[in-house]
């Protein structure tokens, strides 16, 4: 069976000073329903091209989330968008889950 997607990537990603990314921030945060999605566009540098940070609902990247976080809490004016599957699942999970990332982070 062929995949669209290898499998996620476990390694981590080197940050070299994680005091001078904090300070930096995005203009838009994508928050994606699956790691396979996110993975899939930050593959792609969909978060270069547009100054985007992009996250899975469920921590994806895991080495690197918590640190996008307190960079995305540096934008007051920050966009967030939702990229979710067209069912009631997604639809659900995304919703539900993305107010307790946004409340509890």
């Amino acid at each position: 069976m062929f995949y669209l997607l290898p499998k996620i990537m476990s390694e981590p990603i080197q940050i070299n000073s994680e005091v001078e990314v904090i300070a930096y921030s995005f203009d838009r945060v994508i928050v994606c329903d699956t790691a396979e999605i996110a993975q899939f566009l930050i593959a792609n540098n969909f978060h270069f091209e547009n100054n985007c940070a992009v996250l899975s609902i469920d921590g994806y990247p895991e080495n690197i989330f918590s640190t996008v976080m307190q960079m995305l809490k540096q934008n007051p004016d920050l966009k967030v968008y939702a990229f979710h599957s067209a069912t009631p699942r997604g639809v659900t999970m995304i919703d539900e889950k993305l107010q307790l990332i946004v409340l509890t982070e």
